[in-house]
């Protein structure tokens, strides 16, 4: 009787340790994701104030240099996209890990699972996707795409 007893404050343990993991480590990921977007947000506009300032001064600048500040904000920019998509997938992702690791209604749990892996499935395409959106000329051949259909 006294080790059936250990026996269950041992599983009660595990699971609230296992509940508490899965939670710290959806905050962890989250908060990643915010510094990461942060950062990338700092870098954006440190390189726009050193653009600004080598079309003021364009003999401190030569042409390649002002070309290449003007690609890293280009740049910067899609980045700083893709990660704003990937932190809100990360969000969905952690309240369907959470549904599904949780929940005991087996009908929940399943689809919990099929939109956690429908998020997961478009995680490869958030790059190309931005990425098309953000220069012009690709975003007109990709909205021609969709006139087709």
């Amino acid at each position: 009787m006294k080790y059936r007893l250990v026996a269950l404050q041992l599983m009660e343990f595990i699971v609230i340790l296992d509940r508490i993991t899965v939670v710290a480590i959806g905050i962890f990921i989250i908060a990643t994701n915010i510094i990461v977007c942060i950062l990338l947000w700092i870098l954006e506009k440190f390189n726009e104030k050193r653009y600004r300032t080598s079309l003021t001064n364009p003999s401190h600048y030569s042409l390649s240099e002002r070309f290449q500040l003007n690609e890293n904000i280009k740049t910067a920019k899609i980045i700083r996209r893709v990660a704003e998509v990937v932190n809100v997938l990360n969000i969905f992702l952690g309240i369907f890990i959470g549904i599904s690791h949780f929940y005991e209604i087996e009908v929940i749990r399943k689809y919990a699972y099929l939109i956690l892996h429908l998020f997961i499935s478009f995680y490869g395409y958030t790059f190309a996707i931005v990425g098309m959106t953000a220069n012009p000329i690709w975003y007109r051949k990709f909205k021609g795409m969709f006139n087709l259909i």
